[in-house]
């Protein structure tokens, strides 16, 4: 019986994790990995690393997403952190299916900095999900997912390390129910009723890093654990119509601006 092939999609740290997993599996016999897509204009150690392990491997690297146009010997797209959405041309090339690990829980932070709006939103829990592909961001059936506890005093970056953790472990555990076509779609509109759909864009970020120095001390706090996670910018404080970076002793900073 023929493996089933597999193209992945995917760049950083939680990227490299899956495509090594998706290595051993390769390496068993048990899947053909047909070619890796990354993020050519990261160069992140997690996104290099990719190259690395593709290339040792004498794995096939496609340059670009509408290479894969081209391919039509694949019976799964694999996508993990990977920065273009994909068309319904791309998803085609797929023979049986096309999965995406998106790191929140689903469907109430479709989107990007999921991580931040959630400890906006104080939300109790979180979570990671292994879904269909679709070409709606984000929309497709979910197939598989973990999900947890968060406190109510998380940061960004926190909450960001436990998602990859969790992550990795859903990935590990799923994978060969997924290319082996062991599991059950749910569609997102199943679970409107219990779970608050929310969705945010990229620029979606800029007013969630403005913090008015004038708000109460708890919403202060709570931007900011929301926010601060350098080397990304932001947070800022807003004093009168200026903008301040926040600084980690941003308490003592505070008292100075007042």
């Amino acid at each position: 019986m023929i493996p089933p092939s597999v193209i992945f999609l995917g760049s950083k740290s939680i990227g490299l994790h899956c495509l090594t997993t998706l290595v051993d599996i390769h390496r068993k016999g048990d899947l053909i990995l047909s070619g890796v897509l990354t993020n050519t204009s990261r160069s992140d150690q997690g996104t290099q690393s990719i190259f690395h392990l593709a290339r040792e491997n004498g794995i096939n690297i496609i340059e670009d997403l509408d290479d894969l146009l081209a391919h039509h010997d694949v019976d799964y797209l694999v996508s993990v952190q990977y920065h273009q959405i994909l068309a319904a041309a791309h998803l085609k090339k797929a023979r049986k299916d096309s999965f995406n690990l998106h790191m929140a829980p689903l469907p109430e932070y479709r989107g990007c900095n999921q991580f931040s709006f959630a400890i906006a939103d104080q939300a109790k829990e979180f979570g990671t999900t292994l879904h269909r592909m679709s070409t709606k961001i984000d929309g497709g059936d979910i197939l598989f997912e973990r999900r947890f506890a968060i406190g109510p005093n998380i940061t960004v970056r926190e909450l960001y390390e436990q998602t990859v953790s969790e992550s990795k472990k859903l990935f590990d555990l799923s994978i060969y129910k997924l290319i082996h076509e062991d599991y059950h779609p749910i569609p997102q509109s199943d679970f409107y009723s219990s779970r608050r759909p929310g969705f945010h864009l990229r620029k979606d970020i800029s007013e969630l890093n403005i913090i008015d120095v004038h708000w109460p001390a708890h919403r202060i706090d709570r931007h900011i654990r929301a926010t601060y996670f350098p080397p990304h910018p932001g947070p800022f404080f807003k004093v009168n119509k200026k903008l301040i970076q926040v600084k980690e002793n941003w308490r003592s900073q505070l008292k100075e601006l007042l």
